[in-house]
């Protein structure tokens, strides 16, 4: 496990610091999550109304996330201002990663993805 400290101070939420544990293969998503939300913090960037729906059968959102690992990093590779904060060569290891999982992935059983996946909850 490796922690990463994060500087909140300029955020003015009375948390000075907070320490955020990386495990292993989720450190790049980790840190993405955690600069996409001081970005929007930062830049001011307004939230979009909330689900109140079951998100399954019934949606209101209009704006949804990337349906799958690989459109999610499209969008990640394709965000230039998430990217400067998290460096080229973070984003860059990032989506090689991921892409390749996803390739091994593709073909693989509902089981098979889960026995992946398990042993990083």
């Amino acid at each position: 496990v490796v922690y990463v400290m994060v500087d909140l101070t300029r955020l003015g939420i009375g948390v000075r610091r907070l320490w955020v544990p990386l495990l292993r293969r989720h450190s790049g998503g980790a840190c993405a999550t955690l600069q996409a939300a001081l970005l929007g913090v930062e830049k001011g960037y307004e939230c979009p109304a909330e689900e109140d729906l079951d998100c399954i059968e019934n949606v209101r959102a209009t704006r949804h996330a990337p349906t799958s690992l690989n459109k999610a990093m499209d969008a990640l590779d394709k965000d230039s201002v998430l990217r400067s904060a998290l460096g080229e060569l973070l984003v860059d290891g990032l989506v090689f990663l991921k892409r390749d999982e996803a390739k091994r992935l593709a073909s693989a059983s509902v089981d098979e993805v889960r026995d992946f996946y398990l042993p990083f909850l």
